[in-house]
């Protein structure tokens, strides 16, 4: 079952994941304009704090594509990735909050070496906080 972890960034202001993350999957939703400099490091971040499997829906998403490939292969020096450090990225530019919503329960619980992914981070670039929203129609995606 999903451990589901909720994050409101309405600015492009220093973000703090939550302490219990471990391994983790995220979905970027992106209703608002995301600097390049705020994304580059939230992308270095995410890598760093062991985000293995990253979707982006919304405003630019294909971005965030390779921004996170590029932070997972500039963290190590000889730019191999170890296969446990992979990081799988989407990105979901045609499809509804919905359809990703339910890719992101659904389609993304699986690791690139089949561990599971327990832990989803939604990461929620918008004006206004949404969680309990979001929750919802997480939980009633089928």
């Amino acid at each position: 079952m999903t451990e589901l972890h909720y994050l409101h960034v309405p600015t492009d202001t220093p973000v703090i994941f939550p302490l219990e993350l471990d391994v983790f999957r995220c979905l970027l939703i992106l209703d608002r304009t995301v600097s390049d400099e705020f994304q580059w490091e939230l992308s270095k971040q995410l890598v760093a704090e062991g985000c293995l499997y990253a979707m982006a829906w919304g405003e630019n998403c294909s971005s965030w594509d390779d921004s996170i490939d590029d932070a997972n292969i500039l963290e190590f020096v000889d730019h191999q990735i170890p296969a446990e450090r992979y990081v799988m990225t989407t990105w979901h530019p045609n499809e509804t909050l919905e359809e990703a919503l339910r890719y992101a329960k659904y389609d993304s619980t699986l690791s690139y070496d089949d561990r599971r992914l327990e832990q989803l981070l939604i990461l929620d670039f918008s004006q206004r906080e949404r969680q309990a929203e979001l929750k919802m129609m997480f939980a009633k995606v089928s």
